[in-house]
């Protein structure tokens, strides 16, 4: 057994010598804060890599912590909706997670998403909503069907 996983068995079995490397990790942040930020702002700035990096960790960390998915259940979910809004069926790029509570309904482009929030979930609200739209819209003229023509096979 190396000395790295001597420690790291320490750090996973010893709660007070968990606390203390905390607490030391917390103090150094505290003291060179401004240090460590404009360290992490000169490199996002010039390397996409650790930009890419960041940003993926941040979208794992927000699945799992506000959503309780991780990001192998996103990415499922994405391939079974095939990249597509379940309600608009738009293929997009960035498609967020559609929730009540813990409960992860499906993946909403974010109009979508913004819509259902503003409407709170309600039902009545978005039948309404529908008379409305469909009272104050002109009617919409239907496209013609092109005639298919049959070739004549000899």
């Amino acid at each position: 057994m190396s000395s790295k996983d001597w420690y790291r068995q320490k750090y996973a079995n010893d709660p007070k010598y968990r606390r203390k490397k905390l607490a030391g990790g917390r103090k150094y942040r505290a003291a060179h804060k401004d240090e460590i930020n404009a360290r992490r702002r000169k490199r996002r700035k010039t390397d996409a890599k650790y930009r890419r990096k960041d940003r993926l960790q941040g979208l794992k960390s927000r699945l799992k912590n506000i959503y309780g998915i991780s990001f192998d259940d996103y990415k499922t979910l994405r391939k079974r909706q095939r990249g597509r809004c379940r309600i608009c069926r738009k293929k997009k790029r960035k498609l967020c997670v559609d929730h009540k509570r813990k409960i992860v309904r499906g993946l909403l482009c974010h109009p979508c998403n913004l819509g259902l929030g503003l409407f709170r979930d309600d039902t009545k609200r978005m039948r309404r909503a529908i008379a409305y739209v469909k009272a104050s819209s002109p009617p919409r003229r239907r496209k013609r069907k092109k005639a298919r023509r049959r070739r004549c096979r000899a």
